[in-house]
């Protein structure tokens, strides 16, 4: 192939190819953080969190907190331990952001992929436990741009239906 041809393939490979964008941006990393508004619910100091990052096809791409394998000891893929903050720390309700927690990327995948996806928050509480939360998900790509998403409020957790899920939109 001609320097030329080659040059216009590479550019039409990661440009515009009948109006869509089709570069291979890929997700580099992700956060997650925790606002719990003023007179609600807070998380009990023992009750753990785990956040999972997935494609719409259920495809987990990342996640961040508790070991599910193991509800009865702390490890170090903990909210709270892997992410530096005290397990024993309750997320109070008076508007206080908790985070951002890091979440461990397995898959980096399209980034259009991704921002048609979803997380859950889901609590391993000891006892009983309601927690009235507000997460902000960040996503972040290996071209340096990154994304928010903050629009969820007052989301509900509690020991009886302990998994809150949201989309990526």
């Amino acid at each position: 192939m001609k320097s030329s041809s080659k040059r216009l393939f590479q550019f039409l490979t990661f440009v515009l190819i009948g109006g869509n964008c089709i570069a291979q941006v890929k997700l580099k990393s992700a956060e997650i953080s925790f606002t719990t508004p003023a007179n609600t619910d807070d998380k009990d100091w023992n009750t753990q969190i785990k956040v999972s990052l997935f494609l719409i096809d259920g495809t987990l791409v990342g996640v961040a907190g508790y070991n599910s394998c193991d509800a009865s000891t702390p490890s170090a893929d903990m909210l709270g331990c892997f992410c530096c903050i005290n397990p024993v720390t309750k997320f109070k309700d008076n508007g206080e952001i908790r985070g951002p927690f890091s979440i461990k990327i397995f898959n980096k995948v399209l980034q259009q992929n991704i921002q048609s996806g979803y997380f859950t928050v889901t609590m391993y509480p000891n006892g009983n436990d309601r927690w009235v939360f507000n997460p902000k998900l960040t996503l972040n790509f290996d071209d340096g741009t990154s994304a928010g998403f903050a629009s969820y409020s007052n989301a509900v957790i509690e020991q009886d239906a302990p998994t809150a899920t949201f989309l990526i939109h």
